[in-house]
């Protein structure tokens, strides 16, 4: 009898390491990829859409000072809201929780690091259905929240693919196209997948 009680006891410790797979998309991007306008096209198409973690944080008020300290309290706020949501519903996420990894890495962190193991164990807690990383446009838009250049752009988009393969997704490439054109893009292929 204890050692089916100790046999229960560990297929639970089990099940509780097992990644929660859920239905939910990834629209990730560096600054001014255009990333805003695709998720605000889908969900003007009624798609339910997850808020970006570091718009909410800062239209809430914010105080953005530190680089790190933001990344990490970003990271939290994007873990926390991706917890209650439900696995069974399909939800396109403006960001998914390894792309704060990707924003630690181009601070000079190293993949070696505690938090960002830290955080790359928990961004494994979790299986995305699938994941969109908007190449950079060709221009940069500047606006009061942004604090990034075009350089900072293509180099977010590299590490942004770095960061997911090295999680096991396959990202799909959303090419620079005219914006309706991009979301249709990103519709097509989950169409295509039988994600939508």
């Amino acid at each position: 009898m204890e050692e089916s009680v100790e046999r229960e006891g560990s297929m639970n410790e089990i099940k509780e390491q097992e990644p929660r797979q859920t239905k939910w998309m990834v629209i990730e991007g560096g600054p001014s990829s255009g990333k805003t306008t695709i998720v605000n096209k889908l969900k003007n198409q009624n798609y339910e859409i997850l808020e970006e973690a570091a718009r909410r944080l800062l239209n809430y008020g914010y105080k953005r000072q530190d680089e790190i300290q933001f990344t990490l309290d970003v990271f939290n706020s994007q873990r926390d809201a991706e917890e209650r949501l439900d696995t069974d519903n399909i939800v396109f996420l403006d960001r998914g929780l390894p792309g704060r990894i990707a924003y630690l890495l181009m601070e000079g962190r190293d993949w070696s690091d505690p938090q960002i193991q830290m955080m790359l164990e928990e961004s494994r807690r979790r299986v995305y259905s699938e994941v969109y990383i908007l190449e950079p446009l060709p221009f940069f838009e500047t606006q009061t929240q942004r604090t990034e250049n075009i350089e900072f752009a293509r180099k977010a988009f590299k590490t942004h693919v770095d960061v997911y393969e090295k999680l096991g997704y396959k990202p799909v490439i959303v090419p620079v196209l005219p914006p309706d054109e991009r979301a249709d893009f990103v519709i097509k292929d989950a169409t295509q997948k039988g994600k939508l």
